[in-house]
């Protein structure tokens, strides 16, 4: 997460717009609304989450994701589900991959067979929530034979903030500045907004090359040799 608060953040968004007089309790509302849709635009690596899951035997479809139950009680809202890793045992450590498919990836033989028999879950149909966009069903193919452990990683949307001393998960406050600076301009008819909003797709972008996974850069050893 970044240093600043976010009345720090819309305080400085407002200031840096010329709009001070804009009221604050209507800028907090929109600064909320334009976290999620920057948490929401891109598989930011700090929203990953992981959370292990127990199957009981003939386990069918259970949901994951903004308040769901057992056996999968995740709170946050879940924009999707990225991979599943599954434990042979409830005690073994979490080793194969479990596949995920969607309904478009089923034949139309599958679904008679996760009523009528068990064994090896060999795949994970993952489908949204019909009526919740921040809920997933997830249905094990066929149903287990025995309890598993799954270890679910998924892209997930942080709850709201809970006051202005709060701090917000996404780590660049400039960016999230210039948000607010853009929301202000716009929210006041100010023609700089259309620059504004270029300004912060450019951050986020260059937000997005700051937080990409690194490589380790190695040395091609037939042009650099000790004492070459």
């Amino acid at each position: 997460m970044g240093r600043l608060t976010r009345d720090q953040i819309i305080a400085a968004g407002l200031a840096k717009a010329g709009h001070d007089n804009t009221i604050t309790s209507t800028a907090a509302t929109a600064f909320q609304a334009m976290l999620d849709d920057i948490y929401a635009s891109f598989a930011w690596p700090f929203l990953r989450k992981r959370a292990a899951v127990t199957m009981a035997a003939g386990q069918g479809a259970f949901d994951i994701g903004n308040g769901s139950g057992a056996p999968a009680a995740v709170t946050e809202w879940v924009k999707s589900i990225m991979a599943i890793k599954v434990a042979d045992t409830v005690s073994d450590s979490f080793a194969a991959d479990l596949p995920l498919t969607d309904a478009d990836g089923l034949s139309p033989n599958d679904e008679p067979a996760w009523h009528t028999s068990t064994g090896t879950p060999q795949k994970m149909l993952r489908e949204p929530k019909f009526g919740d966009p921040w809920k997933w069903t997830l249905t094990p193919v066929p149903a287990p034979e025995k309890a598993y452990r799954l270890l679910v990683e998924m892209h997930a949307i942080p709850a709201a903030l809970s006051s202005g001393s709060a701090i917000p998960a996404y780590p660049f406050d400039d960016t999230l500045i210039e948000a607010v600076c853009a929301w202000a301009a716009f929210y006041n008819d100010d023609p700089r907004s259309v620059a504004s909003d270029g300004k912060v797709a450019a951050l986020l972008r260059a937000d997005r090359v700051k937080l990409a996974p690194t490589k380790r850069m190695g040395l091609d050893t037939q042009r650099f040799t000790r004492g070459g």
